[in-house]
């Protein structure tokens, strides 16, 4: 069966957030896939009971607290591997898996909106090819402000045109986002990057 793409882009979300909080508390994340059914998947190592319960926890979380607007009623419970993970903690450790989690998923919304926009195009990602083309996205959108300042680089994004030398912040038509183009988004969610992008990355990125 294969689900209408609301379904998928839930999956695409919570399979996101899944990685993102892993990747967030220093677990090694794997492939990241999505299925033509809806379902999902997020590989990642280990990083003991409450890290894995807060990995475990993030996909519903993220749904329940941060999108429940763009999926009302439709409550998250989790796959079958969720399930067994939260299983073996008491309260107090998924209490404490809830907390970080939730901590992660506030200050990485737009890591976990643009890994699921990555996840849409392809289905199945790598996290660390994906992340070292997000670095070096984040790397050339800082040169820009470096060279430009942040002011004309809020005001390129805004306008799509392009800075001395080739830089831009719009993510449809600049030099930065050339090298992103594999993946046929820019961070952010959408087909330029979020507002505040470039103030968090004149304050040192999101991560």
């Amino acid at each position: 069966m294969i689900a209408d793409p609301s379904r998928l882009r839930r999956a695409a979300e919570h399979e996101a957030a899944h990685a993102v909080v892993a990747d967030a508390l220093g677990m090694d994340v794997g492939e990241v896939r999505i299925e033509p059914d809806g379902t999902g998947s997020c590989e990642y190592r280990s990083g003991g009971r409450i890290n894995d319960a807060a990995v475990a926890i993030a996909g519903g979380l993220w749904i329940a607290n941060y999108r429940w607007q763009q999926w009302p009623g439709q409550a998250e419970i989790g796959c079958e591997h969720d399930m067994r993970t939260l299983a073996v903690c008491d309260d107090f450790d998924r209490r404490e898996a809830q907390h970080r989690a939730n901590e992660i998923l506030s200050q990485r919304g737009d890591d976990v909106l643009t890994f699921a926009e990555h996840l849409m195009g392809v289905r199945r990602a790598d996290w660390q090819q994906y992340q070292r083309h997000v670095d070096a996205f984040r790397l050339e959108i800082a040169r820009a402000i470096a060279e430009h300042g942040l002011d004309a680089v809020r005001a390129a994004r805004r306008s799509g045109v392009a800075l001395p030398g080739g830089a831009t912040a719009s993510a449809k038509r600049s030099g930065i986002s050339r090298r992103y183009q594999a993946f046929g988004h820019a961070p952010g969610g959408t087909s330029t990057p979020s507002e505040g992008y470039a103030d968090r990355m004149a304050a040192g990125g999101w991560r």
